[in-house]
């Protein structure tokens, strides 16, 4: 993938849709889960920790199927992207008190499915 096409990829809503598709890939939501995009519904330990990804320029998806939520937030490495020809996104997630659950770097294989991406 060359420089041009990655860094036109590293447009925020190219890459909160490359989010959207890695946490519905990643199969880490109940099958009834849905988005929730109004930062004022969600809990207020979760409303920090996307006020502090947007100060970083951070995108953010959170979802919930009415009992648990689950914030993602994520940011393309541009460096490893290039370094590896596909986009790489560092995502972290947290549950409702704002606790990290997970984190680390994922990358789509050629057929389009997310995998880690060790250095």
């Amino acid at each position: 993938m060359n420089t041009m096409r990655l860094q036109a990829i590293h447009q925020p809503e190219r890459v909160e849709r490359l989010l959207e598709a890695y946490v519905q890939a990643a199969d880490l939501l109940p099958p009834d889960a849905y988005r929730i995009r109004d930062r004022g519904a969600l809990p207020t330990a979760v409303q920090a920790l996307i006020a502090q990804a947007i100060r970083r320029r951070e995108l953010w998806c959170c979802y919930t199927d009415g009992t648990a939520v689950q914030l993602f937030v994520g940011e393309m490495s541009l460096s490893r992207s290039l370094e590896r020809r596909s986009p790489v996104l560092e995502i972290r997630r947290y549950t409702e008190r704002g606790d990290l659950a997970a984190s680390g770097a994922w990358i789509t294989d050629q057929d389009g499915h997310w995998r880690p991406c060790t250095d």
